[in-house]
């Protein structure tokens, strides 16, 4: 049996013509007749087809049946290296003009009808070649795949203007054929719309002699016929695990040594659990495998789908102690940092730096900021809390005037202590009243208001004059200077005497009776004395404030009259102070006595 590994191979007729290149367990074969010349096995020119309402079964005779539809129905499991092969073909059309088939070269043959659109086709013989004439329209693919639906390899077809046979040959039976310009060996996927592919006049056959009922060199058997299931395979090889053909026995024969790929040593289909890690698969195909441990616990470091244990796969591993490389105290697979549960699965928690937004205020746990420091004072406190004033811990980190700073913060919302709800120490002016120490605080530094600049309610004698209730206030309790005990400024007739201004001096005071009388023995706060120009009453009768003796009041304050000794200027000629008639002086004074 031959086995063979990947490979790329280029064939070109000229620097001008397109190329052929192979890729994986296949060969590209120069010209049509290395299948015409070996064991060739059927032909599709189409013609019989086309006759045929394009009927599916036209070339089963010859073991070759075609097919369109979904590819996973027509052969379930079919697969790239990096996955199942995705996709879906159309009946080719056929059509009639061969515009598209110019200068064919290597053999291939192109007869009036020809097919647009991809062919899929099944093989029931042991073929191993299978070739085609393709037109020039585009880089196209011919891909074949095993009885497992795996892809065996593909040529690609890139014109340069010209047609061509292009074909293939594999060292194991092909199953299954996609003629496309989708590029299946890179796992793209086969697309009606990109389905503009023309070709012509399909062979296929076998370089193997198997089938001929005769028993060649390289054959263990060979009884010729199709029967996979009797004493002789289609492969003419014995049944054996690792001759590369799947005998009734084997779930799987990819006749190679590798026990890591999808087929194990013992022919058994390589599965997840089965203790295998697979090497054969590229990350993120299906079947891919990064460790295999042969268990089925799904908390140790290999999970159940043979995906290395990670945190992050919401699997909590329990088979590492706390503080091992690797040991998760959670797992909750979300991704989230800010839960219960971080992504570097451990449990969250006050101090690790992630603020967690999964828990409303007020429930246990929230956290408004975790800064990771065991600093108190800045602006995360330790509890996690976003430091305020009242919370009982004084800021340290701001600076004076910036938004948030303190100084001091006593942990209350009283506004009447020594620190108040603005966390500055309390001091008068500061809108707050402080209990025991301040009377009011009006927040203004006014003191000429109800809250004096001392923060006390306004009182007189406090130093301070009250705007519209006190005139004055020297801050004393002497009532007889300027300005009273009652706040008023010092006036005569407030009923307090002066003592502040000596004698002589403006506004100077002998006496105040709290009236406003003249007549009095206090006017204008001098003791009364006849010449002061007040009348008192029921002292004085009259009060010129003069010394004159001469006019209508005379000396002790009286009424001038005739008979109290002074001439009156023009009232009276004489007054010898009698009313005797008899004398020089007449009895009213209009006349001196005149013998």
């Amino acid at each position: 049996m031959r086995v063979f590994s990947l490979f790329i191979c280029l064939i070109a007729t000229s620097a001008s013509a397109g190329t052929i290149t192979a890729q994986g367990n296949v060969r590209a074969l120069a010209h049509a007749n290395d299948i015409l010349q070996a064991r060739h096995l059927g032909t599709a020119d189409w013609t019989a087809f086309c006759a045929n309402n394009r009927a599916q079964d036209t070339y089963a005779g010859s073991g070759m049946t075609l097919h369109n539809g979904d590819l996973q129905q027509i052969r379930p499991g079919l697969r790239w290296s990096g996955g199942q092969l995705a996709g879906r073909v159309t009946q080719p059309l056929c059509r009639d003009p061969l515009t598209f088939f110019p200068n064919i070269q290597r053999g291939g043959v192109a007869s009036s009808p020809y097919v647009y659109f991809c062919p899929v086709g099944t093989f029931d013989l042991p073929v191993d070649q299978i070739g085609l004439t393709v037109g020039r329209n585009g880089t196209q693919y011919l891909a074949v795949f095993n009885a497992e639906g795996a892809l065996i390899g593909q040529v690609t077809w890139r014109p340069a203007n010209d047609s061509s046979f292009v074909g293939l040959e594999t060292d194991e039976p092909i199953a299954m054929f996609i003629f496309c310009n989708d590029n299946m060996f890179a796992g793209t996927r086969v697309s009606e719309g990109g389905a503009t592919v023309m070709s012509d006049t399909i062979i296929w056959g076998s370089h193997s002699n198997c089938g001929n009922s005769q028993v060649d060199e390289d054959e263990d058997c060979d009884d010729g016929n199709r029967n996979n299931d009797d004493a002789c395979p289609n492969s003419c090889l014995n049944r054996a695990c690792g001759n590369g053909h799947i005998d009734t026995d084997e779930t799987c024969d990819d006749g190679n040594e590798a026990q890591d790929d999808a087929c194990h040593n013992d022919c058994t289909a390589a599965r997840c659990g089965d203790g295998i890690i697979r090497i054969d698969l590229q990350q993120g195909a299906e079947g891919f495998e990064t460790c295999d441990d042969g268990n089925e616990v799904d908390t140790d470091a290999c999970r159940t789908n043979c995906a290395a244990a990670t945190c992050g796969d919401a699997v909590l591993r329990l088979d590492i102690a706390e503080g091992g490389e690797g040991y998760e105290a959670c797992d909750d697979g979300n991704g989230v940092d800010a839960d219960a549960c971080t992504t570097t699965c451990t449990v969250a928690r006050c101090g690790d730096a992630i603020t967690r937004l999964d828990i409303a205020p007020g429930e246990v746990g929230y956290e408004g900021c975790d800064d990771a420091n065991a600093a108190d004072d800045d602006a995360c406190l330790n509890a996690c809390t976003v430091a305020r004033c009242g919370d009982g811990v004084s800021r340290t980190d701001l600076e004076q005037g910036a938004l948030g700073y303190e100084v001091c913060d006593d942990g209350n919302d009283a506004d009447t202590d020594a620190c108040p709800t603005t966390c500055m120490v309390a001091r008068c002016g500061d809108g707050f009243m402080q209990l025991g120490v301040e009377g009011c605080d009006d927040g203004n530094e006014i003191e000429t208001d109800a809250c004096n600049g001392a923060c006390q309610p306004a009182r007189c004698g406090d130093g301070f004059v009250f705007v519209g209730i006190e005139s004055c206030d020297d801050g004393n309790e002497v009532d007889t200077d300027a300005c009273t005990n009652v706040c008023q400024r010092a006036r005569c007739g407030d009923g307090v005497v002066r003592s502040d201004i000596a004698e002589g001096e403006a506004d100077h005071e002998l006496c105040d009776d709290g009236n406003d009388s003249d007549a009095d023995d206090c006017p204008r706060c001098q003791p009364a004395r006849c010449g002061d120009g007040f009348t008192q009453v029921g002292v004085e009768a009259c009060d010129d404030r003069n010394d004159r003796d001469t006019d209508g009041c005379v000396s002790g304050c009286v009424i001038a009259a005739c008979g109290d000794g002074f001439i009156r200027d023009a009232f009276e000629v004489c007054d010898d102070g009698n009313t005797t008639d008899d004398d020089a002086c007449r009895a009213d004074c209009a006349a001196v006595a005149a013998c």
